[in-house]
């Protein structure tokens, strides 16, 4: 059929192609371009915006206490415009907001389809769990196994008016694949690009590869010790951090840090940590664009250790920007008495970075003592 008839089926499709969600149901009455269906909610969700579509009942699953039906979609046609306690109401007339959503799947050895093209349901609540729920559908449908597995998925997200933002959600596992809420870089940000507070934004397309190796690519830290215990101003720390892989002995690496001037006579801690799971410090977002800056920011090389220390002058972040290590007055001075619109204290750190050829899992810490300058 070309449209609803009273009595036929009605898809609401959240996510179609390749990957299919729908809510399926039962066309009560049409009238005009519009119709109403299900004879009760789909999710109570008031006025909405999602595609529907005509559909085909495959087969009924016959029961005195829950009767349900499976079915397809056969052609998209229509938004559900409202979604009520009694009934939902579609029209025929109204084009609903969808991105297209790509996955493309390397590494998996022997999967009959590695190429997955997909239509998301533009909503600003359902959305991000959607783009989780396809990762997800794909990985179980390619390359569902219980190994040692490193992952990858690199993502470009093209948000309308605002050019590609690329982002990298991986992991590391033994005996089992990803789900759909280990791609937290990607939900997060299509939730924050379709809710932000500024304006209204769309998401014209997201472009994924999904890189799988059946290896444990992994380095665990089981710890550090300082080669020199003191150390002068302005001169280098050398560590030794020992990491254990998943298979073979022990392996070191020794790192040099350099060691500010204005240390002398003290005593520092040096903290090692993963790259990942460092941040860099960021000002809270004033605007869309700020917003958008933001999520390219998140953390430092994945496969890195990053040893840092604080030092004692603070920084501050405000209208979108951070300074750090000012002086200690300059934080009074930003921050006039007569208003609370300021800016936010932050620390202020000296890091450097040590690329590694794995992931690796763990922290540590360290002291060192710094040679007073004799004068």
């Amino acid at each position: 059929p070309d449209h609803f008839v009273d009595g036929g089926s009605l898809g609401v499709a959240l996510v179609r192609g390749d990957v299919s969600f729908m809510g399926l149901g039962t066309v009560t009455h049409v009238e005009g371009s519009k119709a109403t269906g299900f004879g009760h909610p789909m999710m109570e969700a008031g006025t909405s915006a999602l595609p529907t579509a005509l559909a085909r009942v495959l087969w009924i699953f016959a029961s005195d206490q829950h009767s349900s039906k499976i079915g397809e979609l056969i052609k998209p046609l229509g938004t559900l415009v409202q979604d009520r306690m009694s009934s939902v109401v579609l029209d025929e007339r109204v084009v609903a907001p969808v991105f297209p959503l790509s996955v493309e799947v390397k590494g998996a050895v022997g999967a009959p389809k590695t190429s997955w093209k997909t239509e998301v349901a533009e909503d600003r609540f359902m959305s991000p769990q959607l783009t989780g729920a396809v990762y997800s559908a794909v990985i179980e449908a390619t390359t569902n196994e219980r190994r040692d597995v490193t992952w990858k998925l690199s993502t470009k997200v093209t948000v309308r008016g605002r050019g590609t933002f690329d982002l990298e959600d991986f992991g590391v596992a033994s005996g089992g694949m990803p789900e759909g809420g280990d791609f937290a870089r990607v939900i997060r940000f299509v939730g924050d690009v379709l809710n932000n507070p500024w304006e209204h934004a769309h998401i014209d397309k997201i472009e994924s590869t999904f890189t799988i190796d059946y290896t444990r690519d992994l380095y665990r830290l089981r710890g550090a010790e300082v080669l020199d215990p003191v150390v002068d101003a302005g001169g280098r720390a050398r560590i030794r951090v020992r990491l254990q892989p998943l298979f073979g002995a022990e392996v070191t690496r020794v790192f040099e840090v350099p060691i500010r001037e204005d240390l002398e006579g003290k005593e520092v801690d040096l903290e090692i940590m993963p790259g990942y799971a460092v941040s860099p410090e960021v000002a809270s977002p004033q605007n869309f664009s700020d917003l958008l800056s933001n999520s390219q920011k998140q953390y430092f090389t994945p496969k890195s250790l990053v040893v840092q220390y604080k030092v004692r002058s603070p920084g501050v972040a405000f209208a979108g920007k951070v300074a750090t290590e000012l002086p200690s007055f300059a934080f009074d001075l930003l921050r006039p008495a007569s208003t609370d619109a300021g800016p936010d204290a932050v620390a202020s750190w000296t890091r450097t970075v040590h690329p590694m050829e794995k992931y690796v899992d763990g922290t540590d810490r360290v002291k060192i003592r710094v040679r007073p300058v004799l004068r």
